[in-house]
């Protein structure tokens, strides 16, 4: 987010700019904050977009990777709360 290539607690500020106000985003970095920061790949940055990226700072995931999770249905949730 914040344009130097790599994925660390220096993208936080910038991410939230994209969320709150896109256009000063785009007037700081020079591209649409959702080129960017969007991480579940809809086309947008919205609040959709805050889980996946901070599974990508955390190091457990990589762009994208919520796409393919699928919803646990209520019986592997009743079981995994036992």
């Amino acid at each position: 987010m914040d344009g130097d290539a790599d994925v660390d607690f220096d993208d936080i500020d910038p991410f939230v700019l994209g969320l709150t106000d896109p256009p000063a985003y785009q007037a700081l970095f020079g591209v649409p904050a959702a080129l960017k920061g969007d991480c579940d790949h809809d086309a947008d940055q919205d609040f959709d977009d805050i889980a996946c990226f901070v599974g990508i700072l955390a190091g457990g995931l990589r762009d994208g990777d919520l796409r393919a999770i699928p919803e646990p249905g209520s019986s592997g949730l009743a079981a995994s709360s036992r």
